[in-house]
Parts: structure tokens; C-alpha cells; sequence
């Protein structure tokens, strides 16, 4: 057997490196085919990523228990809801509230958001 010939210990090394190569031109991203410039879009799509509505989501879902106001005037996700729609630039927001029986206090519930 030949002692220690070159292109043994070569082969290993181009056979990673062929790998290497291989694997950046398959990782490599597919051209962007989008009208609108990435200096455009990127912005808006960071703005919509939907973190915020989530945020919102979980904050009108917490378990949480009611203050005894809140049942003798409007609820927290009301006041909440009104407010953030007024912050978002709706300047006539009007809530109405019509005659109720019994509020009940829910021990528990589900919310599926669906689209």
C-alpha cells in the first residue's frame, strides 16, 4: 500500500468543499418576484406582522377578574376597544349599550379566531 500519497488526503477536502458549495446554491433564496421594491415593503410587512393584533388578542382574552365598576358602567374590552379605535384615527365612535338581564361573571371560555 503507498504511504501517504497526496491525492488520499486530498480527495476528503474537495469532497467537503463540492458538499459546501452544493448546499449554498440550494440554500440560496428564489429571485424576488414582487412589484413592489423591498425598500417598500419590508416596512409595511414589519407594520402588519399580526405581533400587534395578537397583543391585542391576548390582552381582551386574559383570565382575569372583573372590578366591580365594571358591571354598574361599560366593560374593560368596551372602554379598550373604543379607545384604540379612536387612537388609530376613527374620530366618531360611539358605543351603545341597550337593556341587559343578569350579567353573569365567566368562569371560562374559548376563543377560536377564524380568518
Amino acid at each position: 500500500m503507498p504511504k501517504n500519497r497526496p491525492s488520499a488526503r486530498l480527495f476528503p477536502a474537495v469532497a467537503v468543499l463540492l458538499v459546501a458549495s452544493l448546499a449554498h446554491l440550494l440554500a440560496q433564496a428564489p429571485r424576488d418576484r414582487c412589484l413592489v421594491p423591498a425598500s417598500i415593503r419590508d416596512p409595511i410587512l414589519n407594520e402588519v406582522s399580526g405581533e400587534l393584533a395578537l397583543q391585542h388578542v391576548q390582552l381582551l382574552s386574559a383570565n382575569r377578574d372583573r372590578q366591580a365598576d365594571e358591571y354598574t358602567n361599560s366593560f374593560f374590552e368596551t372602554k379598550y376597544l373604543g379607545d384604540l379605535a379612536k387612537q388609530y384615527g376613527l374620530s366618531d365612535v360611539q358605543i351603545d349599550y341597550f337593556p341587559s338581564g343578569e350579567i353573569a361573571d365567566a368562569e371560562e371560555a374559548d376563543l377560536w379566531l377564524v380568518q
